[in-house]
């Protein structure tokens, strides 16, 4: 693995209420899902992200927002970027597959 650093971003999920109808976007997307709960537009956020996975302008798009976070060129709530080094990189990934396997018990 190179010693380059890595992009690392965070999203954290937003949500909204009115009337009994909750939205719920992930910080640093220009889509939002709405739902009658809290949870279901969790739920529904959550799918929506995992459908756009595989889509290159999404990643694009993203990476490019990631990198003007990163580097103080944009600030937005529910969303951050910072470049790590590859021992912080490998430590994430590490966390990430161990709550991937968590979730599945």
């Amino acid at each position: 693995m190179s010693d380059q650093p890595r992009l690392h971003v965070t999203q954290q999920a937003l949500f909204s209420e009115d009337h009994g109808v909750w939205t719920a976007r992930y910080g640093g997307e220009d889509w939002s899902v709405t739902a009658e709960s809290k949870e279901a537009a969790l739920d529904l956020l959550r799918e929506t992200l995992e459908a756009r996975l595989d889509d290159a302008d999404y990643h694009s798009r993203r990476i490019g927002l990631g990198e003007a976070a990163a580097l103080g060129l944009h600030a937005e709530e529910g969303f951050s970027a910072r470049f790590i080094n590859r021992e912080d990189y490998e430590a994430r990934m590490i966390t990430m597959m161990e709550e991937t396997l968590q979730a599945d018990d």
